[in-house]
């Protein structure tokens, strides 16, 4: 994940925020951890929308171009 991250392909990686539990047969455990690792996910994916949303449309291109750009670098 972190070589994602150095080489420009994605712009944040989202922790788990607990280990996947294994479901003793109830269903709770793994339940309980996709519904928080879910909420996560919604906020994280949530505030980087808005911050996309809040650029106006050349500044993304441009953006995009160069990321694109950059990890032309090391292929």
């Amino acid at each position: 994940a972190d070589s994602l991250i150095k080489f420009g392909i994605v712009d944040e990686i989202v922790p788990e925020p607990e280990n996947w539990a294994i479901d003793n047969g109830d269903g709770n455990d793994s339940g309980k951890a996709y519904s928080n690792i879910a909420k996560t996910l919604k906020k994280r994916i949530t505030a980087s929308l808005s911050e996309l949303a809040a650029k106006d449309t050349k500044a993304l291109l441009d953006e995009r171009y160069q990321k694109f750009r950059r990890m032309g670098e090391w292929v």
